[in-house]
């Protein structure tokens, strides 16, 4: 009986010449409302995860009771100023395809020569 009463409410067929166009906005004005409440939702959420892993954080640091170990904090703060300072060529810089002469262990191999052509008499 009730189900009779609630369904007169809401005709089956759009009347009127603009009624599939206020089906159609009413259709996207929920799609916006949805997905503006899920959007807001995801937002909330989200930002009170991140404010609760920083005050964790903040709380996790003041507990540690860590000390530093000053010798090898200067060892690495002298070996990145190394690193940053920028280094001077040497003043002789060795020329790595300069072979010099080639020194073979094998015995009984002849030293490298050059090819010499050979000319040939002219058939004329």
């Amino acid at each position: 009986m009730w189900s009779k009463k609630l369904l007169s409410h809401f005709p089956l067929q759009v009347a009127g010449r603009f009624g599939v166009w206020r089906l159609v906005s009413l259709l996207v004005f929920g799609f916006l409302a949805g997905s503006f409440l899920v959007s807001s939702y995801f937002v909330y959420n989200h930002i009170f995860h991140t404010l609760d892993a920083a005050t964790t954080i903040v709380a996790l640091n003041a507990s540690l009771n860590d000390t530093i170990d000053v010798a090898n904090f200067i060892k690495a703060e002298k070996m990145l100023q190394q690193k940053q300072s920028v280094s001077l060529l040497p003043p002789i810089i060795r020329f790595p395809f300069n072979y010099g002469k080639i020194i073979s262990s094998t015995i009984g191999v002849s030293p490298i020569t050059t090819p010499t052509l050979i000319r040939r008499p002219s058939p004329l």
